[in-house]
């Protein structure tokens, strides 16, 4: 199996950027039928999942990461172009990760409740952190100059919250 992705592996960082959090919302798996273009050219295939930033398909011909394609899943009515941003090849043909360029609001067949949508400002205030201490949660990693000490490798007892104190 050869994976191909235009982004770093989850965890790594590209050197001066933050690390980055591969996040198109909720994935449905789907069984749709879909079809890419390449200007005229069809390129054939079936979607496995679909959330609101991409496809994730099997194409039985090759397409190559990085490609400007449009996509049509007409058993939801639903056209978009974007890119393959990663690819894995299989003996059955290719599974391809498709970022749309216009995100699907909200994805087809899935209600989704306004009150669960909160932004990561009013997310960090309530749960009493700094944006950065969030991020680097939401992201499993640690903020800059920032260190937490584990009591379960350094046998250091758990601080209580601030309100316990």
């Amino acid at each position: 199996m050869i994976r191909r992705s235009l982004t770093p592996p989850a965890g790594t960082p590209a050197p001066g950027l933050l690390p980055i959090r591969r996040a198109g919302g909720a994935r449905r798996n789907v069984s749709y039928r879909v079809a890419f273009f390449r200007g005229l050219d069809e390129v054939p295939g079936w979607a496995l999942n679909l959330s609101r930033g991409g496809v994730r398909a099997i194409v039985e011909e090759r397409v190559e990461v990085g490609e400007e394609l449009q996509v049509h899943i007409d058993e939801i009515d639903v056209v978009r172009r974007g890119r393959v941003v990663w690819t894995q090849d299989e003996p059955d043909g290719t599974i391809v990760g498709f970022a749309f360029h216009e995100r699907l609001e909200p994805p087809p067949g899935v209600e989704l409740d306004p009150s669960l949508e909160i932004s990561r400002v009013s997310l960090a205030r309530r749960l009493d952190m700094t944006e950065a201490e969030l991020s680097a949660a939401l992201d499993d990693t640690e903020p800059v100059g920032h260190q937490i000490s584990n009591p379960l490798t350094t046998g250091a007892p758990p601080k209580p919250p601030e309100s316990d104190r």
